[in-house]
């Protein structure tokens, strides 16, 4: 079975420069009062401005100390940097700014890493009088991760969700909706050898809906668009004020098939003010009360249990069968420690809306030179990209030539789709097998561009490269490059996929 959890994360920032009438404390508190009243287990992580002024240690010590846990929100502020000598650079006036940089430890040498860190995990300890287990920023490097887990014990880390350009951070291609261990040489890349794993766990936060969210800015011909539509569980957003979406979100993540584990966080910031999250919230509340066989618990004691439960890093599922629109869409993302792949359908075709490739050495290129603009991307190497390669009425995708929906899926120990054309697709650790089709079935793959990739073929593969990293995909079946994009077509009577560096 399964395991089930829900963290509720609310962190604490000092102060918000784009709207100094903000009550921060005051959001605060009617959080713990909410949280008080419904009794669950919830995580607040402190931003170092915060940590260092008593009116928030004052709001924060009416929490219930028995199931509240404290940690860090590890974003860079001008009190941190200028406590080790490290100039601010930040604008004026701004003494918390989230662009990139200098908000983020993405930004600075591994020697100013280490310092902030350490001042940050003195400062805490100072407070509370033991180092935080749990913590969280939107961008975290894999050596300020590794650095926190062997000096500091720390127990778990959660990150942004994916996005593409939102507030300039781009996570994309990650593992989608699980705990996962990450490569030392990449936070977003779940490790494939534990010798190259960080030992805590990392979370995706804020409850992203997996049909809608991923290619959300394309417009009607699915050229990106500047929408600001945002399909998350955030409480401050329409989708997360919204009782059916709630429902369908919890039904989605909980009730169906998720292979190995299930996971969602919920919670806000508090420099959006309480009035713009006090009613999302409650229905959020209201809902989760009602839940059977889940863990709402602490970010801490969720990271414990996936440690103790997982000795690698576990298949995992998301299975979007239904929409919460009342429209035909389905979504179904598999994650494996090789490979994600998403099948989408609109009740007209079924195909590959993306899939990327996971490899121990594809390098965060942050750890060789720090950021030094406003925003950042992490991007996993490509094989299919349905949101940046669509474009002029082309919406990208590798489609399979046959059936309409996806009619039958389930778990057991291989994560399988049927078709209601019979085409099954199998998804195993480190391949993809898809059968049952008919005579003249084929795969097509088409985009308008492929953005930062180039790619070649080679037999039954297709090479890749990307940020210079070579990497294929492998077939056992006759590949035609086609104009924008090309055909896979089958030599047996199934089709195998898999991946690998070259």
């Amino acid at each position: 079975m399964a395991l089930k959890f829900i963290n509720i994360i609310n962190f604490v920032r000092g102060v918000e420069p784009r709207n100094k009438e903000l009550r921060l404390g005051y959001t605060t508190e009617k959080q713990i009062e909410l949280l008080n009243y419904y009794g669950f287990d919830s995580t607040f992580l402190i931003q170092y401005d915060a940590l260092i002024d008593q009116n928030f240690l004052s709001v924060l010590d009416k929490a219930n100390k028995e199931n509240t846990e404290f940690g860090l929100w590890l974003e860079v502020v001008q009190q941190l940097t200028e406590t080790v000598s490290i100039k601010w650079r930040g604008r004026e006036g701004f003494s918390w700014d989230w662009h990139v940089n200098p908000g983020f430890l993405i930004a600075y040498y591994e020697d100013e890493k280490t310092k902030l860190i350490d001042e940050a995990f003195r400062c805490f300890k100072e407070k509370f009088g033991y180092y935080p287990k749990t913590v969280g920023s939107w961008l975290i490097d894999s050596f300020s991760m590794e650095y926190m887990k062997s000096k500091y014990n720390v127990e778990g880390f959660c990150i942004c969700r994916e996005q593409y350009g939102t507030d300039g951070y781009t996570l994309w291609g990650g593992p989608f909706n699980q705990g996962y261990f990450p490569s030392k040489n990449n936070m977003l890349v779940p490790a494939a050898d534990m010798d190259n794993a960080i030992k805590a766990p990392v979370f995706r936060m804020l409850g992203t809906d997996p049909i809608y969210e991923y290619d959300s800015k394309l417009d009607s011909e699915f050229n990106q668009a500047n929408a600001d539509t945002i399909y998350t569980m955030e409480p401050v957003w329409v989708s997360g004020k919204d009782e059916n979406f709630i429902k369908w979100f919890c039904e989605t993540i909980f009730e169906n098939e998720s292979i190995n584990f299930a996971y969602a966080q919920l919670g806000q910031e508090n420099s959006f003010g309480w009035e713009n999250m006090s009613e999302g919230l409650t229905k959020q509340f209201e809902y989760i009360k009602t839940l059977k066989n889940v863990n709402i618990t602490t970010l801490c004691d969720t990271s414990k249990a996936f440690s103790e439960k997982f000795s690698s890093n576990p298949p995992c599922a998301v299975s979007a069968d239904k929409d919460w629109q009342n429209g035909k869409n389905q979504s179904f993302v598999y994650n494996s420690k090789y490979y994600r792949a998403n099948i989408f359908s609109d009740g007209k075709n079924v195909w590959f809306r993306d899939i990327r490739f996971y490899n121990d050495e594809y390098r965060d290129k942050y750890l060789d030179c720090p950021a030094t603009g406003n925003s950042a991307e992490y991007v996993i190497p490509p094989i299919v990209d349905g949101y940046l390669w669509s474009g002029d009425s082309c919406r990208a995708g590798l489609y399979l030539s046959s059936g309409q929906k996806i009619s039958e899926f389930f778990g057991n120990e291989i994560y399988t789709l049927i078709t209601d054309s019979g085409v099954k697709i199998k998804f195993l650790e480190d391949y993809i097998e898809i059968s049952g089709f008919s005579e003249n079935f084929s795969l097509c793959m088409k985009y308008y561009k492929t953005q930062g990739l180039e790619m070649s073929f080679k037999e039954n593969d297709v090479i890749f490269s990307f940020n210079g990293f070579m990497y294929s995909m492998k077939t056992n079946s006759m590949i035609i490059p086609q104009k924008s994009g090309f055909e896979i077509l089958p030599k047996e009577d199934l089709i195998k996929i898999s991946f690998e560096k070259v």
